[in-house]
């Protein structure tokens, strides 16, 4: 829900501004805060929402697994206390794009010794890691899973008059698979992103 709140907002301001560059130029070629800001917001509000669905995957690896100390993981207060990290690491840890990022003949981006720095940066917090995070843990709650439904199969006279857990077993599986799914396609648009750093 968080990540899908965030993708909101990120997609909304990103097609004022498209719109806006249309109709009245670039403004980040002309102000150098707005340079700045432009590259730093949009770069919180898209990691936010990648590292929401890292956390989803390993939270549904924790809610899968035979092992209780970990199923112990996969708690309401657990998921609001990650989603506040996340928030907060996701606003200091990019801080040196607003510092660095600047205005050079006449274009807003990174330049001199700074870009080799926030290629590597990129390239390990935008591709490496949130995609190991999410093959890793989306496969291993997936392994969980079917593991859980071999094991706990109900005889059919439980199965007839138990529909609620069905059903909830049933929407499990569904959100299992959307999020190995979502996850699928970040690692696909993500993994050839990051190449491009290398081109």
């Amino acid at each position: 829900m968080s990540a899908a709140v965030i993708n909101i907002v990120y997609i909304t301001c990103s097609v004022i501004l498209y719109f806006y560059t249309i109709y009245y130029g670039d403004p980040t070629t002309g102000s150098l805060i707005f340079c700045k800001l432009r590259y730093y917001l949009g770069h919180i509000l898209g990691q936010m929402a990648r590292y929401f669905i890292a956390v989803v995957c390993i939270d549904r690896f924790a809610l899968t697994s035979m092992n209780a100390r970990f199923r112990t993981f996969s708690k309401p207060s657990t998921t609001r206390f990650l989603i506040i990290s996340i928030s907060a690491i996701m606003h200091i840890v990019p801080s040196h794009i607003a510092i660095l990022t600047t205005i050079e003949n006449g274009n807003c981006g990174q330049y001199g010794l700074y870009f080799p720095f926030y290629t590597a940066y990129t390239v390990i917090c935008l591709g490496s890691l949130q995609l190991a995070v999410m093959v890793v843990f989306g496969y291993m709650a997936y392994r969980n899973a079917r593991r859980l439904h071999t094991i706990v199969r109900p005889t059919e006279n439980r199965r007839i008059n138990n529909r609620p857990n069905t059903n909830l077993y049933c929407r499990d599986q569904s959100l299992l698979v959307m999020l190995l799914a979502e996850a699928a396609v970040y690692v696909l648009t993500m993994g050839f992103y990051s190449c491009l750093f290398f081109l």
